[in-house]
């Protein structure tokens, strides 16, 4: 009955399954952990960039309006000054 049993088994397409050895399956988690990692260090470059070109814009508006506030003064006195 068994032998049976077995014979029709192996004509359906089945295989037995194989049994992962420790090494393989390590090796396949750092294969699929390389991406993570890529991924990780390139977003936090991202974020210095981000930040560092915020912060210039941040900087360069407050000079901006300091020198939209000088021409404003000096249009005013200049005219008077004639």
């Amino acid at each position: 009955m068994w032998k049976r049993w077995r014979r029709s088994f192996k004509n359906r397409g089945h295989t037995p399954q194989r049994r992962i050895n420790t090494e393989s399956l390590l090796e396949m988690t750092r294969i699929i952990q390389l991406p993570y990692g890529i991924g990780a260090i390139s977003s936090l470059v991202a974020l210095g960039i981000t930040n560092t070109m915020i912060m210039s814009i941040y900087e360069r508006t407050k000079e901006i309006g300091v020198m939209k506030v000088l021409a404003a003064v000096l249009m005013i006195f200049e005219p008077s000054s004639l």
